[in-house]
């Protein structure tokens, strides 16, 4: 599997807040067993500290343990993931930010397992 978001990402918003909008692509989900791997993006309203306005994400999630884990992430100086790649991360497993989270109900993560799982 490839760790950079298809150019042909579909963006589906799921959430929306005064600070950032999350959307999700449902076209791209990578599903084995109970394993989903699905794309994130976060368009913030006001660029952050070191001047990223997006962030795309690639988690997997386990729909059997209700747990999520950060494998990649990109930060990008223009909204909707363009413009130039300010930081960019891959977590290998056994990384501290790469461990399993469990995924609290009523968050974005409860909202995208649930979302992913179905």
């Amino acid at each position: 599997m490839t760790l950079v978001a298809p150019a042909w990402a579909e963006w589906v918003k799921i959430a929306e807040s005064t600070r950032r909008v999350l959307y999700y692509n449902p076209a791209a989900i990578n599903k084995q067993d109970n394993l989903r791997r699905v794309w994130t993006l976060q368009d913030n309203k006001q660029p952050g500290k070191q001047g990223a306005t997006s962030m795309r994400s690639l988690s997997e999630y386990d729909c059997k343990e209700g747990r999520q884990r950060l494998l990649s992430f990109s930060a990008h100086s223009e909204r909707m993931g363009r413009g130039e790649t300010i930081k960019r991360r891959h977590y290998s497993l056994g990384e501290p930010d790469g461990e399993w989270l469990n995924v609290t109900p009523g968050t974005f993560p409860g909202h995208l397992l649930k979302l992913v799982c179905q």
